[in-house]
């Protein structure tokens, strides 16, 4: 994301986050360095994104397969949904 938290995005618009438990993604580090890196996590509580549940996702590429909880959430959030009715 090359931010430190979502108030760094500069952006009024919410910030939602996955990550499934199997995301290759989960095992590089959370730095940067010499323009090198992800930075930080944007799921970890402390970068302030929304979550979205990703328990049953498989992967990196997995969000958006049919009858996943993500996808129902992120549909949810395309259509409009309240934060209350997209992330349980």
């Amino acid at each position: 994301m090359l931010a430190d938290d979502v108030d760094a995005l500069r952006t009024r618009a919410r910030v939602w986050a996955a990550k499934a438990p199997d995301d290759w993604i989960d095992d590089v580090p959370s730095v940067r360095f010499a323009g090198l890196g992800h930075g930080a996590d944007p799921t970890d509580p402390a970068f302030g994104a929304r979550r979205i549940p990703a328990y049953d996702t498989q992967g990196h590429a997995g969000y958006f397969a049919p009858g996943t909880e993500s996808l129902r959430v992120l549909a949810s959030i395309a259509r409009g949904a309240s934060a209350e009715g997209a992330a349980r």
